[in-house]
């Protein structure tokens, strides 16, 4: 693999693109207060507004590693047997459970293949879209059951951020986006320190995340998805 140039992924380039939204609300942020120092209460609806676009950012860019992940694993699958034998059995329980006797028949041929999507599809319905919450705990789940990645959040920690203290930044973000979108309110100030440190925080995140995706799917199908990034000093 030396030499060769890997694609992007377009789920890692849609959330640089989207993290460029929250960044322009914070250059707006500037522009209407200036460069005098102190807080702006009349300006904190702008930081809630990016709070929301933060999370809303995250469960994009989790909801699109998974399905991009899961569209490469079929592509370079072969047969049934080169998808990992967990989503395999995963992805066989509506047909175990089907009333129709003729319902097995749609894994003749190709339709593996269809069954696998049908499984991609009630997969990210159940945790990422119904739900609505890209929580540590939903975010493993559907890594697991897409692509038998087991724990994907152990992954995340870094100098100075512990796997614990990830998880719990993580449930905070979205508990504080929770308020807003209710009650418009936050139980605390939200501060333009506090975009920049979360919007940082998530930028680490994706890469682990992505990064993790790619060693994952090298091990099952022998080929690399997409290049390998680095956002400071996490890979």
């Amino acid at each position: 693999m030396a030499g060769r140039t890997f694609p992007h992924g377009p789920h890692r380039n849609v959330f640089r693109e989207n993290v460029q939204e929250v960044a322009r609300l914070l250059e707006i942020h500037s522009e209407v207060s200036g460069s005098n120092r102190g807080r702006r209460h009349n300006l904190e609806v702008l930081n809630k507004s990016a709070i929301v676009l933060l999370v809303a950012t995250w469960e994009s860019y989790v909801e699109e590693l998974a399905i991009n992940s899961f569209d490469f694993l079929i592509k370079n699958s072969a047969k049934p047997e080169d998808i990992p034998r967990r989503v395999r059995v995963l992805s066989s329980k509506n047909l175990k459970n089907s009333k129709n006797e003729l319902d097995v028949w749609a894994l003749a041929d190709s339709g593996w293949v269809e069954v696998l999507k049908q499984h991609q599809e009630s997969t990210i319905k159940k945790y990422v879209k119904t739900l609505n919450t890209p929580r540590t705990s939903n975010i493993d789940e559907i890594f697991e059951s897409l692509l038998d990645l087991k724990n994907l959040s152990d992954n995340w920690y870094w100098k100075g951020m512990s796997k614990v203290n990830s998880h719990q930044k993580l449930e905070q973000l979205i508990t504080l986006r929770g308020e807003i979108a209710h009650t418009v309110k936050a139980s605390n100030s939200v501060t333009k320190s506090n975009i920049l440190e979360y919007k940082e925080f998530l930028s680490r995140l994706a890469t682990i995340s992505h990064n993790k995706c790619n060693r994952h799917l090298l091990d099952i199908c022998g080929k690399q998805a997409w290049r390998t990034y680095k956002h400071g000093q996490t890979r």
